[in-house]
């Protein structure tokens, strides 16, 4: 009987922990749902412009090539109007922290992921440490934020030529 007990309190609890799991994840009632857009403003990059596209991602990780959102636009100095979409090539409507990166490249016209000549990642104007484990991650909530290139730290691979 004691064991009937304990087995049924443990299912009820673990009942109570998915339940509360999931109203965590769903979003609040003022959720902003609608597409982002994300703003990068004093963008005076030194590479030749001509063929070369800004592609920004947010990712859940510094070193992860694989974005939960991302969008990408020609080079242009001055500022760059990035609307963010999902893998499948809609409007990205989330919100959260993510890591903000910004990889300037030629992109591939099959495939169409750009060449990493240079890599960026928004430290809000803090240079990363070498384990770059001081990074922060970047708040998405409204359908268009801006943010400064002076607030990215180039983090572009030492094997780019």
């Amino acid at each position: 009987m004691k064991n009937i007990l304990i087995s049924r309190l443990c299912i009820l609890l673990a009942m109570g922990f998915a339940v509360v799991a999931c109203e965590a994840d769903a979003p609040a009632e003022n959720a902003n749902t609608d597409p982002k857009t994300i703003i990068v403003t004093d963008f005076y990059y030194d590479i030749p412009h001509h063929g070369k596209a800004a592609v920004l991602s947010l990712s859940s990780s510094v070193e992860d090539d694989v974005a939960t959102a991302s969008g990408g636009v020609p080079v242009e100095s001055g500022a760059l109007s990035i609307d963010l979409t999902t893998v499948a090539d809609n409007p990205w409507r989330g919100t959260g922290t993510y890591y903000l990166l910004l990889i300037i490249g030629t992109v591939d016209p099959i495939t169409f992921i750009p060449t990493k000549d240079a890599v960026f990642v928004w430290t809000n104007g803090t240079p990363p440490n070498p384990e770059r484990s001081n990074i922060p991650k970047y708040r998405v909530t409204k359908a268009q934020q801006t943010v400064s290139f002076t607030e990215f730290f180039d983090i572009t691979p030492s094997d780019v030529p």
